[in-house]
């Protein structure tokens, strides 16, 4: 969970908190909820969220997971943000296109509740041919004329 508050700070300079879920808290979810997941309290852009961390041997179709969330939601009061160390980028596609909050650490964060889609895009864009650095795209120029 602390690649979440590393990816988060240095790629986007959004502050993440996490704790631990308490014990009373997870007493009241049913038994397949707490195997599913490891959940932890959190905050993101100062809103209070519930993180998910998906356990690694489960393979889950974006129905099972969304049904899954509404059930945390429903017992926890928060919205849910599911956490997965290896997604593929089909997979997230059809998280998204199913509203699904999610992240993925240095890949992608998808949270519509919070109107937040983060992604690598600064990645993708040093892979590209450098000679683009040399230029301004053309919404900098625009604020650059702008000013």
């Amino acid at each position: 969970m602390e690649a979440i508050s590393k990816y988060l700070k240095e790629h986007f300079g959004v502050v993440a908190k996490i704790s631990p879920l308490s014990k009373n808290e997870l007493a009241q979810l049913p038994l397949y909820l707490r195997g599913n997941y490891v959940l932890y309290n959190g905050s993101i852009v100062d809103q209070n969220i519930i993180w998910a961390k998906v356990k690694s041997d489960g393979n889950y179709t974006p129905d099972q997971i969304k049904k899954q969330g509404q059930l945390l939601k429903q017992f926890l009061g928060l919205p849910i943000v599911f956490v997965f160390d290896e997604i593929e980028s089909w997979e997230r596609k059809r998280l998204i296109e199913r509203r699904i909050s999610f992240v993925q650490p240095f890949r992608q964060m998808y949270v519509p509740e919070l109107f937040l889609q983060l992604n690598d895009s600064i990645r993708s864009a040093e892979n590209k041919n450098e000679s683009g650095s040399k230029y301004l795209t053309p919404p900098a120029q625009c604020v650059l004329l702008y000013h």
